[in-house]
């Protein structure tokens, strides 16, 4: 395996991006196919830039939350080079003056301005640690140079409820199946095979647990001092390339299993697939309003979407569900789970089998031809790549994925995979909630989310899965809030029913009290008087029924919500 490195000091220079823009473009134009398909969609899913090291929990429970590591300069650095390279691939047609004609195929994002007017332009959503919120707001100046600061980034939800980007860390089954796979042949085979490599640099690397099922955290700090990101005192200057080499290779042996196929590894990103094909069939229903840059279209597009009751796409904070291009700042396990989700082998993206690097991104291209028809296209991207010895040649920044990995064995390696065969093949593998997916991964109560969604009183919850914290959906408390407006409004009714009863007895009592005061009140206009406080008195009764039932069904619809805006001043 060729050591690789992806973040550096030097790959922000414009020499290097536009060498990186280059190959990209290079490759994406000698890969594409005439067609007059248009490029409606596209959806970025990368890991974070480069961090200090963490500790991670070999058990992937939720006690071994990754937490603490910071992104360092050098993953600024690379996750701007990426937006960079989205921004010049994807939303700016500038390639031509570079290699010499245009992209082919519609590569161009139909719609897209290079300018961030609106929100159906760019979603960005984040998981709730600071290096991936860090590594968006850097993609995010890459993209958009010169308007990062009006442009949001989502937290999809906190990070005990964050199935969607964090799923590796709150699945049960899938935590399960890996601690069964320990116990596997072949994983005491590999453990017997690395003895002595991993007794040797766990201790240089000064970590006392030297096990292989906690590999991870010898390699990480290996793979940060070999390139000079955070040197470890008791490595050497620089480990030998042979070694150097066993170490990723083992690294990349256990993770990839841990979230491959053998221990169902799709079920980390299951969420995440669903809420990719959610997006993009929403954007196939909007495509012909969102192929046109304008606000009169966007709304076209945005109500193309939308439907009565929970079929619908949700809304949030009156934020689209529909967008055209779509960032995912998440983790090397939510690439490896995703991959695993498409059917999408790792030796696919990346030949030599090596872990998804600091900035690494999976691309998928959502295109529609005049007929309608809707197909996907992967691409992936490596990273800011350095090598350890300075002036090679970086990696291609920009490789295609087959055709075959998206549409299974026996499809064509060219082309792209219809959207509707994308979804067909991975349906088994997809949840579409959150109460579905944490039923498939067995949490009942290590989330709050999935304890409340065990309890039968998931619906508000299952709602606000789809968006996460202001991430496009309807609240997430849509029927709570509707309950309690309910009954705020009822109890409104009636005391402004209450209120107005009072008011007319005192007048009335009023009214009798200066009739007697007067002294033009007879005996029998007296009993009158009495006999018609008495009326009052039964219509009171009659009215605070009748009018409380009047006033209860005004409430709801007119009375309590006008009160609560300060439409309708109400004394109480």
């Amino acid at each position: 395996m060729t050591p690789r490195y992806h973040p550096c000091r030097r790959c922000g220079t414009p020499r290097l991006a536009t060498a990186a823009v280059v190959a990209a473009a290079t490759l994406l134009v000698g890969s594409a196919s005439p067609s007059s398909a248009e490029l409606i969609q596209l959806q970025v899913i990368h890991r974070h830039g480069a961090r200090t090291p963490l500790n991670k929990d070999a058990g992937l429970s939720v006690a071994g939350f990754e937490g603490g590591a910071q992104l360092l300069g050098e993953g600024v650095e690379q996750l701007e080079l990426l937006g960079k390279t989205v921004r010049n691939v994807y939303l700016l047609d500038t390639q031509s003056a570079i290699v010499g004609e245009t992209f082919k195929d519609g590569a161009v994002l139909a719609g897209a301005t290079g300018a961030y007017k609106r929100p159906t332009d760019f979603r960005a959503v984040s998981s709730a640690l600071d290096r991936t919120l860090a590594s968006s707001r850097a993609f995010v100046a890459g993209l958009y140079p010169a308007d990062e600061t009006r442009v949001p980034t989502y937290m999809f939800h906190n990070d005990p409820d964050d199935y969607l980007l964090r799923g590796h860390a709150l699945c049960p089954s899938h935590a399960a199946k890996v601690r069964s796979w320990y116990g596997s042949d072949e994983f005491r085979d590999e453990e017997e095979r690395s003895a002595a490599l991993r007794t040797k640099w766990a201790a240089l690397a000064g970590v006392e647990d030297d096990s292989l099922a906690n590999w991870f955290n010898v390699y990480d700090r290996v793979f940060l001092h070999q390139y000079g990101l955070k040197k470890s005192s008791g490595l050497p200057t620089q480990v030998p390339s042979n070694e150097f080499e066993a170490i990723q290779r083992l690294a990349s042996w256990l993770e990839s299993n841990k979230y491959g196929p053998v221990n169902d590894g799709h079920l980390v990103a299951s969420a995440l697939l669903g809420e990719v094909l959610e997006r993009a069939n929403a954007a196939d229903a909007a495509a012909p309003s969102l192929s046109r840059p304008d606000d009169e279209s966007d709304a076209a597009a945005v109500a193309a979407t939308v439907s009565d009751g929970d079929a619908g796409v949700a809304q949030d904070n009156d934020l689209p569900r529909v967008h055209r291009l779509i960032e995912y700042s998440a983790h090397y396990p939510t690439l490896l789970g995703l991959l695993t989700a498409l059917g999408i082998p790792l030796s696919e993206v990346e030949p030599d089998g090596a872990l998804p690097n600091f900035g690494a991104a999976l691309l998928l291209e959502l295109h529609r031809s005049p007929n309608e028809r809707t197909t996907l296209a992967a691409r992936w991207y490596g990273g800011g790549v350095r090598t350890p010895r300075p002036g090679l040649t970086y990696d291609h920044f920009l490789t295609n994925v087959s055709n075959a990995a998206l549409c299974g064995d026996g499809a064509p390696r060219d082309g792209r995979c219809p959207l509707t065969e994308v979804a067909g093949r991975t349906a088994a593998r997809v949840a579409s909630s959150a109460a579905e997916w944490c039923a498939a991964c067995g949490n009942t109560d290590e989330s709050p989310l999935c304890f409340a969604a065990a309890r039968g009183v998931a619906s508000s919850a299952d709602r606000a899965d789809r968006g996460g914290g202001g991430d496009d959906d309807d609240g997430g408390g849509g029927g709570l809030a509707r309950g309690v407006v309910a009954v705020v409004a009822f109890v409104g009714g009636v005391v402004v029913a209450l209120a107005a009863v009072m008011a007319v007895t005192w007048l009335r009592g009023r009214r009798v009290r200066q009739s007697w005061a007067a002294g033009a009140a007879p005996m029998g206009a007296a009993g009158a008087a009495k006999e018609g406080e008495g009326g009052v008195g039964c219509r009171m009764g009659g009215g605070l029924g009748g009018g409380g039932g009047g006033a209860g069904g005004a409430a709801v619809g007119v009375v309590a919500p006008r009160s609560f805006r300060g439409d309708v001043p109400v004394a109480l």
